[in-house]
């Protein structure tokens, strides 16, 4: 086993890495079973490199870093997921580009439906 220092800084991002994506499974994914097998898939994943480090076959350095990129991945998906979302929701600006015309689309207030 390398440097036990080094096994527990891996584990410990792997552990993180972990709750990252519980804390976006949920967020985002709402069927119970497909949220669960993305968390098992995860953390299979953060096993694996913990137990590459531990058998030698990475380097310390090698596993955080594959930690961090698979962490990377997952932030910039769920940017991507929560920027559709954005688009289609109802009111937000839809700004037209081109030189010729900035304009929005109204934003529709919901007390703007309460009858007078």
């Amino acid at each position: 086993m390398p440097g036990s220092c080094d096994y527990w800084m891996v584990s410990a991002a792997a552990e993180k890495l972990g709750s990252q994506a519980s804390t976006l499974g949920i967020r985002y994914i709402k069927d119970g079973t497909l949220r669960l097998q993305f968390n098992r898939e995860v953390a299979y994943y953060a096993k694996s490199i913990v137990n590459d480090v531990s058998q030698g076959k990475k380097s310390p350095e090698q596993g955080l870093q594959d930690l961090k990129n698979e962490q990377s991945s997952l932030l910039s998906q769920s940017f991507e997921i929560a920027q559709k979302a954005w688009e289609q929701s109802p009111g937000h600006f839809k700004l037209q580009q081109g030189p010729e015309s900035a304009t929005a689309q109204p934003v529709r207030c919901a007390y703007s439906q309460v009858p007078r």
